[in-house]
C-alpha cells in the first residue's frame, strides 16, 4: 500500500469521507474533522510507519512540513520516512 492510500485511508475513516473522494489537493481544512481527529490521523500514521510527525494542535499553522493538504501531508510522511534510513 502507498503512503497516499494509507493518508487517504486513514482521513477516510475519521472523516467519514470515501477514500475515493480524497485526493492529493484535498484541503485538510475542507474534511469534516476536528483538531483532534486530526491528532487522531497524524497519531496513527506516526504509529504505522514508526516515525515522529512534528505537529503542534495548538500552533497547527507552525508545523514545519506542509499539512495543509492531504499531499503536503504524504510528503512529509515520506520524508520523514527517507530520513529514518
Amino acid at each position: 500500500m502507498t503512503v497516499l492510500a494509507t493518508v487517504r485511508g486513514v482521513l477516510a475513516a475519521r472523516s467519514g469521507i470515501d477514500a475515493q473522494d480524497i485526493g492529493p489537493d484535498t484541503r485538510i481544512a475542507d474534511l469534516p474533522m476536528d483538531s483532534m481527529a486530526m491528532v487522531e490521523v497524524l497519531f496513527t500514521l506516526e504509529e504505522t510507519y514508526g516515525i515522529v510527525i512534528p505537529y503542534n494542535a495548538n500552533r497547527p499553522g507552525e508545523a514545519p512540513v506542509d499539512l495543509t493538504t492531504v499531499g503536503g501531508v504524504v510528503e512529509a510522511v515520506e520524508a520523514l520516512l527517507a530520513a529514518r534510513v
